[in-house]
């Protein structure tokens, strides 16, 4: 389970980068859904700052972006996608991770 603390830079590590299949440049989308109710739902850019993308991926969640969002579990997908810019996620082109993530 990743964790997301709001008070506080948070990095979730993943292995993202190993079912890609898009040629370079990718990008990767961040999606949650609440797992209670599936009303909540974020969607988010993130960047991949690992030193060694093809062992893992760490991403860092700012309390800038995470200091709004509701405390609880999330079903989360990471999407691959070409687009620099897409927040939604059928617009992207593969899932590659899901998992929980919690919002503490």
């Amino acid at each position: 389970m990743l964790i997301i603390d709001t008070s506080q830079l948070s990095s979730i590590y993943v292995t993202a980068t190993e079912k890609v299949t898009l040629n370079p440049p990718y990008y990767f989308l961040l999606s949650l859904n609440n797992r209670e109710d599936r009303s909540i739902t974020y969607n988010l850019l993130v960047t991949d700052l690992s030193s060694f993308p093809t062992r893992y991926n760490q991403f860092n969640i700012s309390t800038a972006q995470s200091g709004a969002w509701a405390k609880g579990e999330y079903e989360y997908t990471i999407y691959a996608q070409s687009s620099s810019s897409n927040t939604d996620p059928t617009l992207a082109n593969q899932s590659v991770e899901t998992g929980v993530l919690k919002i503490k």
